[in-house]
């Protein structure tokens, strides 16, 4: 089959997932309910609400099953595409340092806060203002969640919940 050939019937399967799911390219696959991805013409990836966006200039022309790929993001919008075979273990320890958020021990021993980057006093999790006064969200003093969205049962989860709530990833001091 030639690539033409190749890519027009990956077009008139994405036509036939259309019409099957009211008009919508679906998030998981039937039967099975594996994460589905897409992918436009240039190789970016889409998930499934971008792929779904009214007059996109790029329509998807390919779909694929995202099995094991942890780290797989929308490339329009930077959503994180779920894969079917990790769990959040898996995901934990595949992270780099980069992508890890302090012990509650290491923000005590810092002089900069975690959740705004200002000066604070070690032995501290975070400056004052963060743990009690924050506006923008909640301060740290009312955080309970670990970033799985499950109750924190150490500092350290409830750091690194708090952390991710605000989006602001901090690197790990070795």
């Amino acid at each position: 089959m030639t690539p033409h050939a190749q890519r027009q019937e990956q077009v008139s399967n994405l036509d036939r997932l259309r019409a099957e799911n009211n008009g919508k390219l679906p998030a998981y696959a039937w039967p099975g309910g594996y994460p589905i991805y897409y992918l436009d013409r240039a190789g970016l990836v889409l998930c499934p609400d971008c792929a779904n966006k009214e007059g996109y200039t790029d329509p998807a022309v390919a779909a694929d099953i995202n099995y094991e790929d942890a780290d797989l993001h929308c490339d329009d919008c930077g959503r994180q595409i779920e894969a079917a075979y990790v769990d959040a273990q898996d995901k934990s320890e595949g992270q780099n340092p980069s992508q890890t958020y302090p012990t509650e021990a290491e923000a005590r021993e810092a002089t900069v806060c975690p959740g705004c980057g200002k000066a604070k006093e070690t032995g501290l999790i975070v400056c004052w203002q963060c743990f009690k006064y924050r506006t923008d969200c909640t301060p740290m003093k009312y955080w309970t969640t670990a970033p799985d969205g499950k109750t924190a049962k150490t500092g350290d989860e409830m750091l690194a919940g708090w952390l991710a709530m605000l989006g602001r990833k901090a690197a790990r001091h070795e």
